[in-house]
């Protein structure tokens, strides 16, 4: 698929990742080949809250088929940090559009178009397995950019008709901004291996999940090479006098501004990615050996402790008075999580 077809023609893709047989597909002993024994249907069901339990599968309940993921919302903008933004400042953390999008898939086979496989429980299920709000709302947004470029692509595909080439092609168009990965990006800019590796993972993780959950057999995105990423950073460095600067600015904003002055700090002295500074927890920061420290989670798990300085800790001091070790420490005005 070389994504160059009029909008307008629908392309068909191959659709080479199916469900495994189920009962009603596998030939009972002594039976002639070819030939079907009808013992089961396996049901589709939407995965929404009021969705029935079913148990069963390969090393389960019963000897039949595993049961589909079930998110157990009816939306994913039900997900926690994954609130719909639909006004300025209702309180939405997320786009209400990308909500709209992702809640469009189908929730049972053949809807909403007669041959699609259901998609919407799989990937709610696997946005609510994410462990971080960063994770989250990531996938989300990688996933919404997916969508709508496969729709535009090869309209009436589903997610479970991509195969490794369908793959490729969109990592390729975001890679050199054509085609119409274009109107996806900002002018068409040009992604970076960063930000190509990132969309990479984040196809990897959602078709490795369906795979793990036998939604599907096999994961296009498995032996996608993902672009070579420079270890050097990129972003240029403050200097020192440009650092005391931003600390001071931030001093003299904080009787007016207090959670701004102290984002500015913690961001300039500890360096946390923006996900966890929205999730710090007034229990995070504690008392250690006679020093302010912080716990921080690394990257897979690990937690460790951080000295906070002083510049830091003068204006944490009131963000933190008369609150309890569960409460979010940056919180605007209005009670909402700082963003």
């Amino acid at each position: 698929m070389t994504g160059s077809e009029p909008a307008d023609e629908r392309v068909a893709l191959i659709p080479t990742a199916v469900l495994p047989p189920g009962p009603a597909h596998r030939r009972a002993p002594g039976s002639q080949a070819g030939a079907a024994t009808p013992t089961s249907t396996p049901a589709t069901a939407s995965g929404g809250a009021g969705a029935g339990l079913v148990l069963g599968g390969p090393g389960g309940l019963g000897g039949q088929d595993p049961p589909p993921p079930r998110p157990l919302v009816d939306s994913v903008g039900d997900i926690a940090v994954l609130r719909p933004r639909r006004r300025y400042r209702d309180g939405g953390e997320v786009p209400g559009a990308h909500v709209d999008l992702i809640d469009a898939l189908p929730r049972t086979d053949d809807d909403p178009e007669v041959g699609q496989r259901a998609s919407w429980p799989t990937v709610a299920a696997w946005l609510r397995a994410g462990k971080t709000a960063a994770t989250r709302r990531g996938r989300l947004a990688d996933l919404v950019m997916f969508v709508r470029w496969l729709a535009a692509t090869a309209p009436g595909a589903g997610l479970w008709q991509v195969d490794e080439d369908v793959v490729v092609a969109y990592l390729d168009e975001l890679g050199t901004g054509s085609e119409r990965a274009a109107q996806l990006t900002r002018g068409g800019r040009v992604l970076g291996a960063a930000t190509l590796a990132r969309h990479l993972s984040t196809l990897k993780s959602l078709y490795g999940y369906a795979v793990r959950r036998r939604v599907i057999t096999y994961s296009p995105a498995q032996f996608v090479e993902p672009p070579e990423v420079g270890k050097a950073g990129t972003t240029p460095a403050l200097n020192l006098g440009e650092a005391a600067a931003l600390l001071r600015g931030a001093q003299a904003i904080a009787p007016r501004y207090p959670v701004d002055a102290a984002t500015v700090v913690l961001l300039a002295t500890v360096g946390l990615r923006a996900g966890e500074l929205e999730s710090l927890t007034v229990g995070r920061i504690r008392r250690s050996a006679g020093h302010w420290v912080m716990s921080f989670r690394l990257k897979g798990g690990k937690t460790i402790l951080v000295p906070l300085a002083a510049e830091a800790m003068n204006l944490l001091r009131p963000l933190l008075a008369d609150r309890t070790a569960g409460e979010l420490v940056l919180l605007r005005e209005d009670g909402r999580s700082f963003d």
